[in-house]
């Protein structure tokens, strides 16, 4: 008899080829189940799937899944298909406003645990799709430009939540996608609207797996 689980609260899964990743956000952890697809199915809807109850004793027993449906549906990322990644230059009061905006978002990530970097920002976004390609184009421009004077930037983690609270202070919302690969194992994140990529590159994502969108 077929058994359906639900990850719990700030649990994913993904599956990569014959292995299953799982992401444990409050642990801020990483792990692997070598060849799990041999006896897990994840279905689009979220679902775990497993064909005995000692396999489901065992995801329950440590901690990763639950009998109880979630009240709400994960989101899903859209597959990405286009990449926004302008060159640098701008006017250089805005790249001083970046530069600003950057050492604040350095500020604000320094110290802070995982599950509080993904929480949302608070701002409401408020941008047509007539003026967002204007206000993109202008901020990650400037935001390319100011990053190399900026100290302790390094992660794909950092730069993502530094340029993620930059465009909601203009309005702009973005998916934030996390991904794994495997063999060996890589983790990235990266900015998303809708099937574009911001600030990053459709080359360098395509290897990743996503696991999680907030």
């Amino acid at each position: 008899m077929m058994i359906n689980l639900w990850p719990v609260e700030g649990v994913h899964f993904v599956a990569v080829d014959e292995d299953v990743i799982i992401l444990d956000v409050e642990a801020d952890q990483y792990s692997c189940l070598l060849q799990a697809t041999s006896w897990m199915t994840l279905t689009e809807g979220g679902a775990i799937i497993v064909a005995d109850d000692q396999s489901a004793s065992e995801l329950r027993g440590a901690g990763l899944a639950t009998s109880e449906r979630p009240a709400q549906v994960r989101l899903r990322p859209t597959e990405p298909r286009r990449e926004w990644t302008p060159a640098t230059g701008g006017h250089p009061l805005r790249i001083l406003k970046a530069s600003i905006d950057l050492l604040a978002a350095t500020l604000a990530f320094r110290g802070k645990h995982f599950s509080d970097l993904i929480q949302p920002v608070g701002a409401v976004p408020w941008r047509t799709n007539s003026s967002q390609e204007h206000v993109l184009t202008t901020v990650l421009r400037s935001y390319r430009s100011a990053l190399p004077w900026i100290p302790f930037e390094r992660e794909c983690l950092q730069r993502a939540f530094q340029l993620r609270r930059i465009l909601m202070r203009e309005g702009i919302a973005t998916d934030w996608v996390f991904g794994v690969r495997t063999w060996p194992f890589g983790a990235h994140c990266w900015l998303q609207i809708g099937d574009e990529i911001i600030g990053d590159s459709l080359a360098r994502v395509s290897q990743y797996s996503p696991i999680m969108v907030v």
